[in-house]
């Protein structure tokens, strides 16, 4: 016979990758930090086959090594025919802090892709997701994980612009510690926001859009410091390397991310943006994307034109067509400081007094000091 297949192969401790099957001949298996023997489960197909453990005294017993073990099997059939199996233990080192995984709850994505030695990454949630929870797969049991200081499966709070995550890694001997960053960025809301508070509203304005702060950054040097929405900063900068508010030229690193700023900003109550159609809600701002998303008054995504008119707004503005009327009609009011100009002249001719104006500007012109020219004042 010369069925030279194994039927069975297993391992103590770990996982064989990929799943056995006879076909395949090279597998992988990772196991923790404190297994110091792995045991094998060999059984050949025919039982005229006979195997042979290559790797140290041929015990079914094998001591590990941190790091890699190579363990060859070799089946023997009836007729001489050979095969060999192998099989890679990665035995982990009791100081090694790296992950094999990280997830983020629901379809989002890390970008770049996770990698146990890229170490800094960025998500994009959509506006109304205000929490998730992540998920990191540790590779030895005795390793230790936590996000922000705080249990790994505690959802996080998400602020309404960036939420800069700190995922970290302790190795299973307790001298090593790797962080991983993640910083997950919500789109910004679709609407206007209105703060319940006058005073959060003029503190958390953006100078360049006059609207909420959205992704604060800062500048860094300026002072006083000065704050935008990260989308308007970057598209002003993206040619001109000056600070809009005092022209400073910036510096390499300007860019300065306000973390601590954006959790205050989402903290402020708000009012929600269907107040005009009767929602009294009030709410965190780190709320209102989720609330947006289920509140009852909502618009439909066609409106009606029954809707429109019911409203006491159209009903006192525009159901009357004398009131329609007398919005179209508008009044010509000579200003004083027309009739003085006029006066001046003596015409009220447009075309004249513009042709005036015209020749008045060259007059000025002409009279202005050339460049060389001195004048002295006696």
């Amino acid at each position: 016979m010369d069925n030279c297949d194994l039927e069975k192969l297993s391992v103590s401790a770990g996982t064989l990758e990929p799943p056995f099957k006879a076909s395949s001949t090279s597998y992988k298996v990772t196991v923790a930090s404190g297994v110091n023997k792995i045991t094998l489960d060999v059984l050949t197909s025919d039982s005229g086959a006979s195997y042979r453990i290559v790797t140290g005294d041929g015990s079914k017993v094998i001591d590990l090594k941190d790091g890699e073990n190579l363990i060859n099997i070799e089946v023997t059939a009836e007729d001489g025919t050979a095969k060999k199996y192998m099989i890679e233990v990665t035995k982990l080192s009791a100081s090694s802090a790296l992950l094999t995984d990280l997830k983020i709850t629901g379809v989002l994505n890390l970008v770049p892709p996770f990698a146990s030695n890229v170490y800094e990454y960025s998500c994009t949630a959509p506006f109304f997701l205000n929490t998730v929870i992540l998920q990191p797969t540790l590779p030895d049991k005795n390793m230790k994980v936590c996000v922000n200081d705080s249990d790994v499966a505690e959802p996080v709070l998400l602020n309404v612009g960036d939420t800069l995550l700190n995922v970290k890694v302790s190795s299973a001997d307790g001298t090593k510690a790797q962080v991983y960053v993640v910083v997950i960025s919500r789109m910004q809301l679709p609407h206007l926001v209105s703060f319940n508070d006058i005073k959060d509203q003029v503190e958390f304005e953006c100078p360049v859009s006059l609207t909420a702060l959205y992704r604060p950054v800062s500048i860094n040097g300026s002072d006083p410091k000065h704050t935008f929405s990260a989308p308007y900063i970057e598209l002003l900068t993206r040619r001109s390397k000056v600070d809009p508010l005092d022209e400073q030229p910036l510096r390499k690193n300007w860019r300065n991310p306000e973390y601590d700023l954006d959790k205050r900003i989402s903290a402020a109550s708000v009012r929600c943006c269907y107040a005009y159609r009767g929602c009294s809600s009030v709410l965190k701002l780190t709320e209102l994307g989720h609330h947006l998303k289920e509140c009852p008054n909502k618009p439909p995504p066609e409106l009606e034109v029954k809707i429109v008119t019911d409203t006491e707004w159209y009903k006192t503005d525009f159901a009357s067509s004398n009131k329609l009327e007398f919005q179209k009609k508008h009044t010509l009011q000579i200003r004083n400081w027309e009739k003085r100009l006029q006066q001046a002249i003596g015409d009220n001719d447009i075309e004249k007094l513009c042709s005036n104006a015209e020749e008045q500007i060259q007059i000025y012109k002409q009279r202005l000091p050339k460049s060389g020219n001195c004048f002295s004042l006696n």
